[in-house]
């Protein structure tokens, strides 16, 4: 075992000739204008694989022929044993064919040991350990860029040659277009497109655009295995050489339906919203417009009613008691027993006949059974009041029993009274039901139901011909808000 002192870089001499390994150690010695080698030596196959296990060495020269075995077969032993160091052949004159085979097989370099001279050695070993290491940086970026491309599972990958062919298909590519590698190499790259789309000459624009300007992005539909369409954002860059020299296409390609339907939705959502907002904007006008008139209407409502009440309350009520007056005044100037409790009796009947009419007033204005009874029992003394004027109203409730807020019950009692009234002045009919139910997501639904001549209820009939008449416009009006 021989040494070589300042080491840069350790070879592994495997050489069973004694005057051949003395022969290497001279040249290197005297090797000069380059880093110098610390060299370890070995004569047989066996030592070579025992010292590869526990050291490592920068480079190893291997001579192909040794006590246990020559020939190539030495040559894969050892490449077996460690893959990773390069390796250059010495060989005899008659050997160079084999070394030509060996270098097929993963030698880096061969050098004949009749023509070896100390600047040969040194340059060959050199560039051995170089191009291993260039190598070796290579395949690693190799690796990497074929982990990163294939693993990028939602990016379609797809190498091109200069006319277009597919020379590279990866993982993403298969996915996203559903073409197996060997059913899309070698093939056009226009089968991706759309038939319109070839037609038109895309697929051979998208080239001449990236030969031009380098990279060219696009969007549009591309065609699957399966003939289905989908949306598609890429781009096309051009791939050139050291020296400049146009040598293929790279195309990648990335699955934009989701986003384009989401543009398309929200584009239609934007269309309709702006139809919502203009109709929304013409009812709110008609709607408006209407409580103008009801706010009027209901001024002159109020009015009539102050009237009518002012005018009930002198005619009636106060005639009745103007002459329950002038009874008890009667009374007071009689004698006769008999005479007096006659007056007496009229008087109270004139009372009674008044009390009768305040209550009945009361309840029309306010009525107590619905503060008192809930909206079951108001509804019912409803129907009753109705029935004596001329309509039957049947009140089907199936024993409800229905807790309302104070201001919910008064809304609907009020909102009923009104329907019914509309039903006696303008059904024709002199029969109503009024139907009271709980649905399962415990809303109470009231149908107010007959069978008379009925009405047209749309935007262009409702209140604009006759805009004093705000049943059904009042009573949704109270009920949205």
């Amino acid at each position: 075992m021989s040494d070589i002192h300042s080491p840069t870089h350790s070879i592994l001499l495997v050489e069973d000739n004694p005057a051949d390994a003395e022969l290497v150690r001279e040249r290197l010695k005297n090797a000069s204008g380059m880093s110098p080698f610390y060299m370890t030596r070995v004569s047989t196959l066996k030592e070579a694989l025992t010292t590869l296990q526990s050291t490592s060495f920068d480079v190893i020269l291997l001579d192909l022929n040794l006590p246990e075995t020559n020939g190539l077969e030495t040559l894969k032993r050892i490449r077996s044993a460690n893959s990773d160091i390069p390796l250059v052949v010495l060989t005899s004159n008659e050997d160079e064919p084999v070394a030509l085979e060996a270098i097929k097989l993963g030698a880096q370099d061969y050098i004949p040991k009749s023509s070896m001279n100390a600047a040969l050695l040194s340059r060959i070993l050199h560039y051995a350990i170089e191009r291993e290491k260039n190598d070796r940086i290579r395949l690693d970026s190799e690796r990497k860029y074929r982990l990163f491309v294939d693993g990028a599972t939602g990016l379609a990958f797809i190498m091109l040659d200069l006319l277009g062919n597919i020379t590279h298909w990866n993982s993403g590519a298969e996915r996203l277009f559903g073409y197996p590698e060997d059913a899309a190499l070698h093939k056009h790259f226009s089968m991706l497109f759309t038939p319109e789309d070839q037609h038109d000459g895309r697929p051979a624009n998208e080239l001449r655009l990236a030969e031009a300007v380098e990279k060219g992005d696009d969007d549009n539909w591309l065609v699957r295995a399966d003939g289905s369409r989908f949306w598609a954002s890429g781009a096309v860059t051009a791939i050139r050489d050291s020296k400049d020299h146009l040598v293929g296409f790279a195309k990648v390609v990335r699955d934009k339906s989701a986003q384009k339907d989401a543009r398309d939705k929200l584009a239609e959502l934007n269309s309709t919203l702006e139809e919502r907002v203009i109709q929304r904007t013409q009812e709110l006008t008609r709607n408006q417009e209407r409580l103008r008139a009801m706010a009027s209407d209901l001024t002159v409502t109020e009015q009539r009613e102050r009237r009518r009440l002012a005018s009930d309350l002198h005619d009636y009520l106060a005639q009745l008691l103007v002459v329950c007056r002038l009874k008890l005044g009667q009374g007071q100037s009689m004698t006769d027993i008999e005479s007096l409790a006659k007056v007496i009796q009229e008087a109270d009947t004139l009372l009674d006949q008044s009390l009768t009419y305040t209550r009945t007033l009361v309840s029309q204005l306010s009525p107590t059974c619905l503060y008192e009874f809930g909206l079951n029992a108001a509804l019912v003394w409803l129907g009753t009041e109705m029935g004596k004027q001329g309509l039957t109203v049947k009140v089907i409730e199936r024993n409800l029993r229905l807790n309302l807020p104070e201001d919910q019950a008064v809304l609907i009692f009020q909102s009923v009274r009104e329907l019914l009234f509309n039903v006696l002045k303008h059904s024709g009919v002199n029969e109503v039901t009024v139907n009271l139910a709980i649905q399962e997501n415990n809303h109470l639904i009231v149908e107010v139901e007959d069978f008379g001549c009925g009405f047209i209820d749309s935007h262009e009939n409702r209140n604009e011909q006759s805009p004093t008449n705000f049943g059904l416009f009042s009573i949704r009006e109270r009920l949205e808000a």
